[in-house]
């Protein structure tokens, strides 16, 4: 009985070891220029609208952080009313898992709040989600009606 006790508790001892994670570094992992493609709102629309388009430049500053710059015509409520640029904002990442075909499948997502308040909201952010194949979402209010929206924007 002791023999086979010497034996168990070595193996649960290293079943129950944990695992380090490496994630990558969030903000080179978003970094680039992206195009709109994609208006999000009561209605869905495809860009260039009304013969105009947006796009979304993401720099890396540091590990975790990113200078963002939207290029922005005023277009109604299809564009925050013209260019904004933010200097040095956190990348926020996340790690995702979810079963499909009875295997585990994990990803990981990014978020840039656009302000530095801590009850920022919804609208106030870049998004990339788990499975969006890389693509950002621009959530921001119309300039010209305050609804909600949504940009999205592909690499270029």
């Amino acid at each position: 009985m002791l023999f086979t006790l010497s034996l168990v508790m070595p193996l649960t001892l290293v079943s129950c070891s944990k695992t380090d994670v490496s994630l990558p570094e969030p903000a080179p992992a978003i970094e680039g220029i992206y195009k709109a493609t994609t208006f999000f709102s009561s209605d869905t629309l495809s860009y260039p609208i009304q013969g105009q388009t947006m796009t979304l430049k993401l720099t890396s500053v540091s590990r975790d952080s990113v200078r963002v710059e939207i290029e922005a015509a005023p277009n109604g409520s299809y564009s925050p009313g013209g260019n904004r640029t933010y200097e040095k904002l956190v990348v926020y990442q996340g790690a995702d898992a979810k079963i499909v075909n009875k295997q585990s499948q994990s990803c990981i997502s990014y978020q840039v709040r656009l302000t530095r308040t801590p009850t920022v909201t919804r609208d106030e952010a870049l998004t990339m989600r788990c499975g969006s194949s890389g693509a950002i979402d621009y959530s921001f209010t119309s300039p010209t009606n305050q609804t909600s929206v949504v940009v999205r924007f592909v690499k270029m």
